[in-house]
């Protein structure tokens, strides 16, 4: 059994350092990039950190806040991007499939490692599920006759513009859409004796 605050190794070549603490064996491994000599304490050969960017594939926008989700789960780590679309965290040592997640994209699975004392990096982009997100607001509800006022938002993920808009009713007693090309309709549903004629 091998258990030493510290160890030091040479040369320019990977190293492994087979340890058992309570009956279980950790191999921790640790890269040398240059000829010389690294001195590396106990607690930075038992963890890795991984790190990078996502972005949108479309634009290369960074995404803030899409969550990163490891395989297996680790207990207290919870990673999610910053606003410049990074983020970090510090995982023990082993091989982890990252889940990278964000409402109104396509998700994406990558593998990394996870050395001792070492930094993995993992950009990764996704990809918008549509060109653009409407959204036509919360649901109303109404009498027959009386008007109602719909106003669209959009957010574009392709990198473009919004400048048309279409309402169109696609069921129901038809009503009276008025500035229907327009960010901003109104709707002025139909008399009682549509809905009767619906119904029965």
């Amino acid at each position: 059994m091998v258990s030493p605050d510290k160890f030091l190794v040479k040369g320019s070549k990977i190293m492994k350092l087979l340890l058992k603490a309570k009956g279980a064996y950790i191999v921790a491994v640790v890269l040398l990039l240059a000829a010389g000599s690294i001195t590396a304490g106990w607690a930075d050969t038992l963890n890795g950190t991984i790190s990078g960017a996502v972005t949108n594939s479309l634009t290369g926008s960074p995404l803030s806040a899409a969550t990163v989700t490891t395989d297996p789960t680790i207990e207290g780590v919870s990673i999610k991007t910053d606003a410049r679309g990074n983020y970090t965290a510090t995982l023990p040592i082993g091989i982890y499939r990252l889940t990278f997640e964000k409402a109104n994209f396509e998700s994406s699975t990558q593998m990394v490692v996870a050395i001792g004392g070492q930094t993995a990096i993992k950009n990764v982009s996704l990809k918008p599920t549509s060109a653009v997100v409407v959204n036509a607001g919360k649901d109303q509800s109404s009498s027959p006759g009386k008007t109602l006022t719909l106003k669209a938002t959009t957010k574009p993920l392709d990198g473009s513009t919004v400048t048309d808009y279409k309402w169109t009713q696609i069921a129901g007693a038809a009503a009276v859409v008025k500035d229907a090309n327009s960010q901003t309709a109104t709707v002025t549903l139909a008399d009682p004796a549509a809905y009767k004629e619906e119904l029965f």
